[in-house]
This record gives structure tokens, sequence and C-alpha cells, in this order.
């Protein structure tokens, strides 16, 4: 749907103009590909909403340019990132070389999976349960019958701080540990060396059947780790077991059609694998920024993905560390192989769509905000 560059109706929230969007001159050319690509924890404001979440004044991106004295993001600033929202060092652009907006989540939640399952065209009308103080007896219970074995954690807790507490105990029990997060879900680390991966991966199979009805997290996640006692460090054989979607998204009418669904990184995952043509797992922000350039085009993914110590929240350093992660990102989604048009061709612009998510304030840990979508129009 073609967008009036003038349509500013909505009233602005948290200083944000929600439904502003400019769509750059030039004759429309047929689609032929689609690159969806979402940074996580890249967000540009509070939603209406976030005072519900305990996450009111959250703002990762302005907050990052304040921390480092301002941004240098030269590629997204000529598409229009500093014509959605003030920040620091990225200018609004006079003549934008992309369409560019904002908007905000409709389905409650705050989690990957609702995130994006409404991207692809899913509202949620309730929030998958989250367990800040950890998962009822009745669950682990079940779990641990159900494995065989006991258990070690049922917190909530950070990955790579759990592992550094409860791993030389995991070791010498052999019980793996469980653990969630900010997120809907139920994490499940163990040493390579004590579980090995086809096990670890069927336990999770396991937990996926247990956490059904009231317990239906978005996502199922295996943590596998390696290392001794204060070296220890995951592996990339992560592998989330999510629920499926429970109504068609756009990627199943995508491929319905006899088109080519990609998904790079977590993509198929997050989709249970529903609508996916092909799948390429990675193991960094770089190598799923190498396959999307090798491929060429990619309808769904890849997911860029701000590590946790890189964000807002934490020390100093790593908001410079998060800094040079952006612009790193600024960079290369601005080459002329990737993503396959040329920004400086009208007929062929990107849209960039920044959104708000209910996360964390700036000055505490927790979930990031996350969604860039960048997709050609």
């Amino acid at each position: 749907m073609d967008v009036d560059p003038t349509d500013v109706s909505a009233e602005p929230v948290n200083g944000i103009q929600w439904s502003a969007s400019v769509t750059p001159p030039g004759r429309r050319q047929p689609l032929r590909a689609v690159a969806l690509i979402v940074l996580d924890s890249v967000g540009i404001g509070g939603a209406p909403d976030a005072a519900a979440f305990g996450d009111e004044g959250s703002a990762t991106l302005q907050h990052v340019a304040e921390a480092v004295g301002g941004l240098r993001l030269p590629n997204l600033q000529k598409a229009g990132l500093g014509n959605i929202v003030s920040v620091a060092g990225v200018a609004p652009a006079d003549s934008p070389s992309g369409s560019y907006g904002s908007m905000v989540e409709v389905s409650p939640g705050k989690d990957t999976t609702t995130g994006h399952w409404e991207l692809t065209g899913v509202i949620l009308d309730r929030a998958f349960p989250t367990y800040p103080h950890g998962f009822p007896p009745d669950v682990m219970d079940a779990f641990s019958d159900e494995v065989g074995r006991g258990w070690l954690g049922n917190v909530a807790a950070s990955g790579t701080e759990i592992i550094e507490r409860l791993g030389a105990e995991h070791i010498h029990t052999g019980q793996p540990i469980v653990y969630t997060s900010a997120d809907s879900v139920f994490q499940i680390a163990a040493h390579v060396d004590v579980i090995p991966l086809e096990d670890l991966y069927e336990m999770c199979r396991q937990a996926r059947r247990i956490m059904r009805g009231p317990h239906e997290v978005g996502r199922v996640i295996a943590r596998p780790f390696r290392g001794t006692p204060g070296g220890f460090e995951r592996t990339p054989d992560r592998h989330d077991f999510s629920v499926v979607p429970p109504s068609e998204t756009v990627l199943d009418e995508i491929s319905a059609a006899g088109l080519e669904v990609r998904g790079v990184g977590k993509i198929s995952d997050i989709f249970a694998g529903r609508g996916v043509t092909s799948s390429r797992p990675t193991h960094s922000n770089h190598e799923g920024a190498g396959r999307g350039r090798r491929d060429g085009r990619y309808p769904a993914g890849p997911g860029i993905r701000q590590p946790r110590r890189l964000r807002s929240g934490l020390r100093p350093p790593q908001r410079r560390r998060g800094a040079r992660l952006l612009s790193r990102t600024s960079t290369w989604l601005c080459r002329r192989s990737w993503p396959p048009w040329d920004l400086e061709t009208p007929s062929s612009s990107p849209r960039i769509t920044g959104t708000t998510r209910r996360h964390r304030p700036p000055t505490t840990r927790g979930n990031g905000s996350r969604f860039w979508r960048w997709a050609r129009r």
C-alpha cells in the first residue's frame, strides 16, 4: 500500500510520531525480492504500555548515542533514520533515499516469538507466560520425571552467568541447568561432555511437550556449553523449539505460491519451520551477513542480534561496543552487494522502520528492544 508522505495523523507517543512515513519519488518497479532484516535490541522508545511491563523510559538507540557522544551512521542517516526520532549524531535527511517510519507492536507480550509472528501477520490476543521467579513445582517435577534425572537452577538469569555459577555442579552431578529470562522461554544448558548434544535436544523436545496449556512458553531453547570452571563458553549449537504459529503467516502464503522463503539464523526455529523453504543457521552476526550477501535474496531474515552484554543498560565500555556494532551494521546494510538494490535509485529504494518494544530502561539489565525492519517495498 502506498503511503501518503504527508500523513501524520496519529498523536505522538513518548515524543515519537508513530505514523510518520516518507515515500521517495520515482516509478515503482515490480517486486523481485524482499530482504527482511531484524536488528535485535535496537529500539527507539518505549511502547505506550511500557509502564505495564515496568519498562517506562526505554529508548535503547537514543541512550547508546548519548552514552558515546553521538553515533556516526551515514548510510542509515541518508535512508531516513534521523527523520524518525532524534538521535545524537544522526541528523534528519533533507531528501531521504528510502522510506522510513515507526510502528508499535499490537500483540501483548515482549518476546522474540510474539514480535516475529506479528511481523508476518499473526497478532496474538494474549501474551506468552513468563516466569520471573522460576517454573512451578508441577512443571519441574514433570520435567524431572520425563528426562530421568534432576535439575539445577530454575531461576531467571543470564545464560553466561548461570553456567559460571552452576557449571561445576552440573559437571559433578550430570543434572541439566534450567533457567528462564524476561522472554517466554524454558532454557536448558548442558556441558557437551556431560550431556551430548543430541541428548540435550531430546530433553528440549520433552520439555516442549510438557510446556503446553497455561505453561505454553514461546520457546524451549537448548544452550550447550564447553570448557572448564572459570572458562566456560557457550557453543554455537543453540537450537530453539518454538510453538507453531496459530494461523498462517505471510511466509506460508509466499511458499504456497511456489516462491522461496529462505531463513537465515534462527528464523526457521521461531516459526517452527513453517513457511520456510530453506534454512541457514548461523553462529554469529558476521556469518549471517555473509550468507545473506552470498545468496542475495532472503524474504525472511537474517536476524542480527546485539548481544546482551552490548546493550545500553550495561557499562559504558559495553555501550561503546554496541555503538561500534551499529556502525558496522549500517555499513553492511548499505553495501551495493547487499541488500540487493541500490539505495541511490528511487525505484528500488528501501524502507526503514523502527519499532518500539517493552523492555528494561537503559539504566538496568534486561531484554532490549528489537526490530529494525529493512525491506524493499
